[in-house]
């Protein structure tokens, strides 16, 4: 996503819908950490005749971190009751030892998409960084919500 250690919101919702075109019920998005409040952003956006088939989010939160050089993408409320209208079909996955996304802040997204919450074990913010490179449960997430 653009700005690399300053990203701005707009550039990346704009590259979201870029990317995306135009969203059907074939449509299904996975987003890491900063990228899943971006998502959902994107779909509250959405006409509300638009429906996709369904979010996996990695790491993902919508509220305060206190991180002041990503506090624009949640310092205005997400109306995520209009994300919610474009599809039921939401996963959260996260980790147990996760120091960058509490796990307060990972079940607080999980109850307001009514999502459905995988917890990973010992597998930190779930990046590379970590030593993460797969994460079948995202896989078999998605594959889930395609039948």
């Amino acid at each position: 996503m653009p700005g690399g250690i300053h990203p701005k919101l707009n550039d990346w919702i704009k590259t979201i819908s870029n990317i995306v075109g135009t969203p059907n019920k074939e449509t299904f998005f996975a987003g890491h950490s900063l990228g899943c409040i971006s998502i959902v952003r994107y779909l509250a956006a959405l006409p509300k005749d638009v429906k996709v088939g369904g979010c996996v989010f990695v790491a993902g939160f919508s509220s305060n971190l206190g991180v002041q050089e990503i506090s624009e993408f949640y310092s205005r409320p997400v109306d995520v009751k209009k994300a919610t209208i474009h599809t039921a079909n939401f996963v959260i996955i996260h980790s147990d030892n996760d120091e960058d996304v509490p796990m307060e802040k990972a079940k607080e997204f999980q109850k307001q998409l009514n999502a459905k919450f995988i917890l990973e074990h010992n597998k930190g913010h779930i990046s590379e960084d970590d030593g993460i490179r797969e994460l079948p449960s995202a896989l078999n997430s998605i594959l889930e919500m395609c039948k």
